[in-house]
């Protein structure tokens, strides 16, 4: 059975090599401190520490939120959406923490508000689909930046403004 020292303090380590130390081979018929420790966390501790978790759980749920929100426009002139609404993912990870993620191809928006991270979104759409439309003249895309630009061409049109 493997030994998690990771979650001893670096008192309590420097405890149990000092007794390796002075006695590295227990009586058999004593436990050897390590051992004590891990059948006390096994027992007693684990019920604490599930509880603990679960509430801890509880707590994270109230703030991780994924919704989905439809999108009716782009920050650009030159560019707009080909048939309104794309529906994008937004993860709330806490009360002023949002990720506006559009999953397809990898692009993501972040801010303090739900606004400020699809207006982040929607500027990382643009600025993708007009460097990979740009560098697809000069050379070959990779596999992932062609499929980006594929799916972009897709949903994106050039405006008439």
């Amino acid at each position: 059975m493997a030994r998690d020292f990771t979650t001893l303090s670096s008192s309590e380590l420097e405890r149990i090599f000092e007794e390796e130390r002075r006695d590295p081979v227990p009586e058999v018929h004593e436990q050897h401190p390590i051992t004590q420790r891990m059948q006390q966390r096994e027992t007693g501790d684990l019920t604490g520490r599930i509880y603990q978790l679960e509430e801890e759980t509880r707590q994270f749920r109230k703030f991780f939120k994924i919704s989905n929100v439809p999108v009716y426009t782009l920050p650009s002139k030159s560019v707009e959406l080909n048939n309104p609404p794309l529906t994008v993912a937004v993860e709330q990870r806490g009360a002023d923490d949002f990720i506006a993620c559009l999953y397809d191809v990898d692009l993501f928006g972040y801010g303090e508000t739900l606004p400020e991270a699809l207006d982040d979104l929607g500027e990382n759409i643009i600025a993708q689909f007009q460097y990979l439309s740009k560098k697809q003249a000069e050379i070959k895309l990779g596999r992932m930046p062609e499929r980006q630009l594929r799916f972009l061409q897709t949903i994106l049109v050039k405006s008439g403004a």
